[in-house]
């Protein structure tokens, strides 16, 4: 029995000193996660940013580009529908010139029936 008590103690210390053992790793392990953690969250963050910088970017570029295409096709539209008013108006005069020629013209030529 003597040997039980001699021993007794020394198992418990062992126990004790693995426990104390695998609480510190447990938070050593805690603390590196918690920092590798950090460091992800940190990068996706900064990847997240100049992604949204590069596609911003690209929008205000394609955006610009689109208005300016829409500003010269408005303004061919615009040039377009001008010409075909002058054209309307100069076939109306042409029309009250030709009414003005077949009337001379029948004056001139009169026809018999």
């Amino acid at each position: 029995m003597s040997d039980d008590k001699t021993t007794k103690p020394t198992i418990e210390t062992v126990l004790e000193r693995m426990a104390a053992h695998e609480e510190r790793m447990n938070e050593r392990m805690d603390a590196q996660e918690s920092r590798t953690m950090k460091a992800l969250d940190d990068r996706i963050s900064a990847s997240e940013e100049r992604t949204t910088k590069a596609l911003d970017d690209r929008i205000g570029a394609l955006k610009e580009h689109v208005e300016g295409r829409l500003d010269r096709i408005e303004s061919v539209v615009s040039k377009t529908r001008g010409e075909m008013l002058e054209m309307r108006a100069d076939f109306r005069e042409m029309r009250g010139e030709f009414r003005g020629l077949s009337a001379q013209i029948k004056e001139h030529f009169p026809t018999h029936s």
